[in-house]
């Protein structure tokens, strides 16, 4: 997903494991979000700052 803010882009990354994901549900991964209730550190997100191509705020789900 990707934003503007004060003229800068930013695109978010939403970050899991491909087992995650149900059954068909990889063609449609693009235009819905993949939902997981405290999925442990192998689900996570980040900001690419697209100036400076930069990673920053990585957040972790839950404990797992």
């Amino acid at each position: 997903m990707g934003s503007i803010h004060h003229s800068e882009r930013f695109i978010y990354g939403n970050i899991y494991p491909d087992y995650a994901l149900q059954r068909g549900a990889a063609d449609s991964e693009s235009k819905q979000p993949v939902g997981v209730g405290d999925g442990g550190s192998a689900f996570w997100g980040m900001v690419d700052r697209v100036a400076t191509k930069t990673f920053e705020d990585p957040q972790f789900n839950g404990r797992g």
